[in-house]
């Protein structure tokens, strides 16, 4: 909730790169941009790990909050839980950043309380990561690397799941693709020299 309101004004404040590959899905970003977003979240999360790793007494610094599976919980269990934990929070930012809406409240808040749930709901099956540079960070930093698949794939699954069925459910306009919005968010990210208006590609 935090760095969404000290970012978000900058960036939107995904901070996660399921939720930045779900926004490129959706074709909220343009493609580019989310790559430079997901590059930058992960320099981010890694640097944050080692800091906390130099900042945390031994021995406790041996396990720097990495997620993993809890005894007794599989892979494929580990998988749904990540997977629906990630679908829930990127449903709930899509619906409470969205214009054609109504407002519930404030979005950071709402997006916030809704990490909150999902940690107390998911925290002692998988560590309830649904951000796969949150987890990359704290393993690299630790050096633990068990069933780290599932942090990538589930959270990135879930996310791309809840673009489509907001997309295309429950959005105020089923589904239908601003055409417009699209090419203005492509021009955004290009040198305006190098954009054709008329074949709507990029010249070189």
């Amino acid at each position: 909730m935090a760095l969404i309101q000290m970012i978000g004004h900058v960036s939107g404040g995904h901070i996660n790169p399921a939720v930045t590959i779900a926004m490129a899905v959706a074709m909220k970003i343009s493609i580019i941009r989310a790559f430079l977003y997901v590059v930058a979240q992960i320099l981010g999360a890694i640097v944050g790990g080692f800091i906390l790793k130099g900042l945390t007494l031994s021995p406790q610094d041996e396990n720097l909050a990495v997620t993993a599976l809890s005894d007794g919980v599989t892979q494929a269990q580990g998988f749904g839980v990540e997977l629906i934990l990630t679908f829930v929070l990127v449903t709930v930012i899509f619906g409470t950043t969205d214009p054609h809406r109504a407002s519930f409240g404030s979005p950071a808040l709402l997006i916030g309380l809704t990490v909150t749930v999902g940690h107390l709901a998911g925290i002692q099956y998988t560590g309830s990561s649904m951000n796969p540079s949150r987890s990359l960070g704290s393993a690299i930093a630790s050096d633990k690397w068990d069933d780290h698949w599932i942090y990538w794939i589930a959270p990135i699954a879930g996310g791309v799941l809840s673009s489509v069925v907001y997309k295309f459910v429950l959005d105020p306009y089923k589904g239908i693709i601003n055409m417009d919005e699209a090419i203005n968010k492509l021009k955004s990210d290009l040198p305006s020299q190098n954009f054709d208006d008329m074949n709507m590609k990029t010249i070189e």
